[in-house]
């Protein structure tokens, strides 16, 4: 016992360095394997080697460890079978004329048995220690991690952490952001700088601008994915601060560029807890103009590998019709499609957006011309905002200027969506 004292303190500290190393052995291995197009771009094979490298050794360190402490207690293990036996055989030579031969042939036996099943026991007592790792793991992750605030849940002193909106909010879908700094990370600069914004309800905004402009910085504040530095954001007068996430999410609706879906059918991808009915789903296809390309029985593997890109951003499309949220978010939902399929989910989206609240990240400059009006950031700070046709009247702004590098004209404006020119903005 005093054995596997000793082994099991030791066995159980190289298990969960073992089990640390191999997951980032792992996670560089995924990185490698998604990465590959990057790595062979910029000639970076070496430097991913020798790092991948260094993560294999220090794995195969705490690996060669651990055999070495099971060798350690199987070595002692075997010395103290042989010195018991020797011991109990010695016995039996000395007592050899009062003891009869059975006895001491059962009493043999029966050592050899305890010692084989004593070994065991402790081995697979220190393994079980050892395979705890995994379940000490996973109740690390799920008690020390912190979590986001997803209800109204109350505080000590009975009173609700945050405010619970009304049940059919939002209602109109207006949208005021006033003074709105943020920063991913506190020692980094803000990403957006005193924004202020006030989307209408029923408004179509398109957010446009260079990469690394802030269009997405105000996605992620709209969703709280990062906390806000400064100022405030308002939905139909409730402000997203003092709100539960739950509550605030779920009456935004996104449509992101990089669509996920999970390995099923088309209806547990679009309806995935069974909210809405057999003809709701069917319409919300025929919507999205994929009813005679998929059925809502149709296989969808994981990522949505199995379906061209445009079907995959037309049912995602299809998700947003069903939830009916009245303010709706495109994401550069089109930039990585051809321009016939940019045209079809286009006209998917302007059906869906009807009386709705919409704010659109803008990649392709002809699909932001027939939005209410175009917001043209920089650096993270709103450097033009009006209607297209007014923005490409100033001939010195930079809405225009992009225009110019397009080749779009004011009556291809004035044609609301009718160019088809392209330019990464």
């Amino acid at each position: 016992m005093l054995l596997a004292i000793f082994y099991r303190a030791t066995a159980r500290e190289t298990e969960r360095l073992e089990a640390v190393f191999r997951s980032a052995v792992l996670s560089r291995i995924v990185e490698g394997l998604s990465g590959a197009p990057v790595l062979k771009t910029y000639g970076m094979h070496a430097e991913f080697n020798l790092k991948l490298l260094s993560e294999l050794d220090r794995m195969n360190g705490a690996s060669f460890a651990t055999v070495a402490i099971q060798r350690w207690l199987s070595l002692r293990q075997d010395a103290i079978t042989i010195l018991s036996l020797s011991v109990l055989g010695a016995l039996i030579l000395l007592n050899r004329h009062t003891q009869h031969p059975a006895v001491s042939g059962v009493a043999l036996s029966l050592m050899i048995n305890a010692l084989q099943v004593i070994q065991v026991v402790v081995r697979e007592w220190a393994e079980v220690e050892s395979a705890m790792n995994a379940t000490e793991r996973l109740h690390a992750y799920a008690s020390t991690i912190p979590l986001e605030e997803e209800t109204c849940k109350p505080d000590s002193s009975g009173a609700s952490t945050y405010k619970c909106p009304p049940k059919d909010w939002p209602t109109s879908g207006e949208i005021v952001l006033e003074d709105v700094c943020m920063r991913y990370r506190p020692d980094l600069p803000d990403s957006l700088h005193r924004l202020n914004l006030h989307i209408r309800a029923g408004e179509h905004v398109a957010i446009v601008g260079r990469t690394g402009a802030g269009k997405s910085s105000i996605v992620n504040a709209l969703f709280r994915f990062n906390p806000l530095s400064g100022g405030s954001i308002t939905i139909d007068g409730q402000d997203t601060s003092q709100l539960p996430l739950t509550s605030l999410r779920r009456a935004l609706a996104i449509i992101p560029q990089d669509t996920d879906f999970f390995s099923g059918t088309v209806r547990s991808n679009i309806d995935p807890f069974e909210d809405y009915t057999q003809p709701q789903l069917a319409q919300a296809l025929h919507d999205a103009h994929l009813d005679k390309k998929l059925s809502l029985t149709d296989a969808v593997q994981t990522s949505g590998s199995n379906i061209s890109v445009g079907q995959r951003q037309l049912l995602a499309l299809a998700r947003v019709m069903l939830r009916q949220s009245r303010i709706l978010i495109f994401d550069e939902a089109t930039s990585s499609l051809d321009t016939d399929t940019d045209e079809l989910v286009q006209a998917a989206m302007r059906k869906v957006a009807r009386e709705k609240t919409v704010l659109c990240i803008a990649h392709r400059l002809r699909t932001v011309l027939w939005h209410d009006r175009v917001c043209v950031m920089d650096e993270g700070r709103i450097v033009e905002l009006g209607s297209p046709v007014e923005l490409w009247d100033a001939t010195q702004g930079a809405f225009r200027r992009m225009c110019d590098q397009a080749g779009v004209t004011r009556g291809m404006i004035e044609g609301a969506g009718g160019c088809s020119m392209e330019v990464d903005v």
